[in-house]
């Protein structure tokens, strides 16, 4: 687990060795900044023998870090419409509390990782973003970048937004339907009459533009940093190097549609999937040739997806893919589909909706190894803007990350199981 390189390292942090540096860490010194800020005042207030970074209290930072979350996702629920519908506290309230339950993220509260840090300034950064103080906001994501360097991802897409929301307003389309590209043409058209006859209010509306600074400083700062670096990750770089693994796609896509089923999954929607196969096949011949080509071309195989079987992702890989050579070609259809489901459930318009597909494929696409972490983000934000929320969705919700938790809890806590040469035991984890 990789609380044997993060514990050692924020220790050493707490001790007021800030120059040693364990070369296997990938992440920046976030989470052991924050550990040493919160925890090493208490030791010389309470001038005690107990040691105050000891185990249990640097994971006690992510129980923290976790009620953080469920708080912000409590506000940001309270920002979501259902069409012109507002959530009521008691819905906002409640579809906060489940997502804070969310197996993967759920899993890492109680050990001494940077998924719930990371999540914690990123949805700051949101809620800020939405609150339109952008400075702050900017700030947030810098912070998100010391716990993980991939959130610089999620700073483009609060940029993103805003420049969604500046072509909104330019376009003069208060309500842009969500399917609907009308805003762009309207946009584009207006912005060339401006040039033409109306310079002044241009100029007008560009600075409202001027926000995106904000975030563009973070982004070069971060541009310098992997320039001089030599790579995004600090430690072990011969097994984070970039790639162009696009089946990741299809993968979030299958995770997605696993953890959102009672949003998705519907009688209807596959009737109304296999109706355009039939009204539409050479078109949907074409995607699923297309996703064959991805999956023969682009497929990465890491070697820690072979070799630790302490994760999911060893026995999905090894007891599906690998063992049937076709199953990865027989799933195309099906990823096609939770993709088409999904996004039949997004509140947002396609503006919004562009943005959101164009991060989620910089933030996954480069990334080598098939790691469940990488999907949080991507899925928080998805579900925080999944519209026709119910009490009753949220119901089976609830259900389905309460088995999936306690499955997994009691498969680490009880289930150890040992390697041959390692004495200590290893534990299931997500």
């Amino acid at each position: 687990m990789d609380e044997l390189f993060h514990i050692p390292q924020a220790q050493k942090y707490c001790d007021g060795n800030w120059t040693q540096w364990d070369p296997m860490i990938t992440t920046l010194p976030g989470l052991y900044f924050v550990s040493a800020f919160l925890l090493k005042p208490l030791e010389l207030i309470c001038n005690s023998s107990i040691v105050f970074c000891s185990t249990f209290s640097l994971r006690s930072i992510n129980f923290l870090f976790t009620a953080g979350n469920a708080a912000l996702l409590f506000l940001l629920s309270l920002k979501r419409k259902d069409g012109d519908k507002v959530y009521t506290w008691q819905l906002a309230l409640m579809n906060a509390v489940i997502l804070s339950l969310f197996p993967i993220l759920y899993f890492f509260t109680f050990l001494y990782y940077t998924d719930c840090g990371s999540v914690f300034f990123v949805l700051l950064m949101y809620l800020l973003q939405q609150q339109q103080r952008h400075l702050s906001a900017a700030f947030s994501g810098m912070i998100a970048i010391l716990f993980r360097q991939t959130n610089v991802i999620w700073i483009v897409f609060m940029a993103g937004l805003l420049a969604a929301d500046f072509i909104r307003k330019f376009s003069g389309v208060k309500h842009p339907g969500r399917d609907s590209v009308d805003v762009v043409k309207l946009a584009i058209k207006k912005f060339h009459h401006c040039i033409q006859h109306n310079r002044k209010e241009l100029y007008d509306h560009a600075g409202e533009l001027l926000w995106i600074l904000p975030y563009g400083f973070v982004c070069f700062g971060f541009a310098v940093f992997v320039v001089i670096n030599g790579s995004i990750v600090v430690g072990a770089k011969q097994d984070h190097q970039a790639g162009l693994h696009f089946p990741q796609l299809f993968y979030f896509a299958a995770f997605l549609g696993l953890f959102s089923f009672m949003y998705i999954l519907s009688v209807e929607n596959i009737r109304s999937y296999l109706n355009l196969i039939y009204q539409h096949p050479f078109i949907f011949i074409t995607i699923f040739s297309a996703g064959g080509v991805i999956v023969s071309n682009f497929t990465m195989v890491h070697r820690y997806l072979l070799s630790d079987n302490r994760h999911y992702t060893f026995y999905i890989w090894a007891r599906i893919f690998q063992r049937y050579a076709v199953a990865k070609y027989v799933l195309i259809p099906g990823y096609i589909f939770c993709m088409w489901a999904a996004f039949k459930r997004l509140e947002n318009d396609i503006l919004w909706t562009a943005v959101y597909c164009i991060c989620v494929a910089a933030n996954l696409v480069p990334a080598t190894l098939i790691e469940f972490r990488y999907f949080i983000l991507p899925y928080l934000f998805y579900r925080l803007n999944t519209n026709k929320v119910t009490f009753m969705t949220l119901s089976i919700e609830f259900l389905l990350y309460a088995v999936v938790n306690s499955v997994t809890i009691y498969l680490f806590l009880h289930k150890p199981f040992y390697w041959n040469n390692d004495v200590n035991p290893q534990r299931f984890m997500w």
